[in-house]
């Protein structure tokens, strides 16, 4: 089973996105903050990782960019940043993001992200 590494410290944001990944038949891994989001990338090789901009330790962008760095971490895995806000095009490339996932979002939206992933 595919796993999906979701990094928020919203209990309720996580609560909604397990349950609409499970439903797909994905395994989905939960991070509260952006250090466990980095040790969970790299111990569970997530084919997807979404992540909230606002994380303890390290906040969304500094965890994109600690798991493309490192060499433990999965290589060429989706990162999505998690949130609803508008965001610089520039800085989400700089980090490493493939893009943005919102978190206000309906069921066929997660249906869309899979389809458009190779492995899905």
């Amino acid at each position: 089973m595919s796993k999906i590494l979701i990094a928020t410290e919203d209990a309720q944001l996580w609560e909604t996105l397990s349950a609409e990944f499970a439903g797909l038949a994905y395994e989905p891994v939960w991070a509260a903050t952006g250090l466990e989001a980095l040790e969970a990338a790299i111990t569970h090789q997530p084919t997807l990782i979404l992540l909230a901009p606002v994380l303890a330790i390290y906040n969304g962008f500094e965890a994109c960019t600690q798991i493309q760095a490192d060499t433990e971490a999965p290589k060429n895995t989706p990162i999505y940043l998690l949130t609803d806000e508008e965001q610089n095009p520039h800085q989400l490339e700089s980090a490493g993001f493939t893009g943005v996932f919102p978190e206000t979002h309906a069921q066929h939206t997660v249906q869309e992200l899979l389809g458009k992933l190779s492995w899905s």
